[in-house]
């Protein structure tokens, strides 16, 4: 359950990445865990987040209304619309094509959560986590309006940032729970990975996401001291 709400918080990114916890949050996993149609958990995240239009006479989007009404009141979901953005957001990533993709995920892959705990390697990751959207989501990027046809798979580099904001503290918070002090597969997960920051002064995301902790806890509040990188500087200038 916490793998999924993390996922689809991250699926969501910066953007939408609130409002897809919330509606992850509302649902039961039992739910997520019995259902292997892609159409019924595409209907139960777009209708818990108010994305199915009402007028709209498309085949597709009076399926999709017809299923959530029937989730709505065989599990009485009690939710608020958390509205969902496109503004500044490139069409691959609009919340449409992402909650497809995520439903494909769960649909295809209900043990998803202990195939990734137990994955050692990023090219291992990228082969479960490479799913595309639904068949009709092949030819819209929106709800009832045509585009060229693409299948729309999650990109290696989307996947890159789910394992570094996912995969990677979930297993290491796993891995504490289970007493496991062998954290060698997290840090080589890290190392495999590619620098996330700008300018590029990390080799690695193990070095990137050291310095993403660093600046605004240490550097920007000048903590210099308390810093063991900052007291070595300091010491290499006395």
């Amino acid at each position: 359950a916490v793998c999924f709400q993390l996922l689809a918080k991250n699926f969501g990114l910066n953007i939408n990445g609130v409002p897809f916890f919330k509606m992850a949050s509302i649902i039961p996993f039992s739910i997520i865990r019995k259902t292997n149609k892609v159409e019924i958990l595409e209907a139960l995240f777009y209708g818990l987040l108010n994305m199915i239009p009402k007028d709209d006479g498309d085949v597709y989007t009076i399926k999709l209304r017809k299923d959530f009404n029937y989730l709505q009141k065989k599990y009485q979901f009690d939710f608020h619309f958390e509205q969902v953005e496109y503004f500044r957001l490139r069409p691959p990533n609009f919340p449409t094509i992402r909650l497809s993709q995520l439903a494909s995920l769960y649909a295809n892959a209900p043990q998803i959560f202990m195939q990734l705990m137990e994955a050692r390697s990023r090219r291992e990751i990228h082969k479960l986590l490479k799913v595309e959207v639904s068949n009709y989501w092949k030819t819209h990027f929106t709800f009832g309006k045509e585009s060229k046809r693409s299948t729309k798979v999650l990109s290696s580099s989307f996947i890159d940032l789910l394992i570094i904001n996912t995969i990677v503290p979930l297993k290491f918070h796993y891995k504490k729970l289970k007493g496991d002090l062998d954290l060698e597969d997290c840090l080589s997960l890290l190392k495999e990975l590619p620098n996330v920051i700008r300018p590029k002064i990390a080799i690695s995301a193990l070095e990137s996401q050291a310095l993403l902790h660093l600046k605004p806890n240490y550097c920007d509040k000048n903590r210099c001291l308390q810093c063991e990188i900052g007291l070595s500087l300091l010491k290499k200038k006395l």
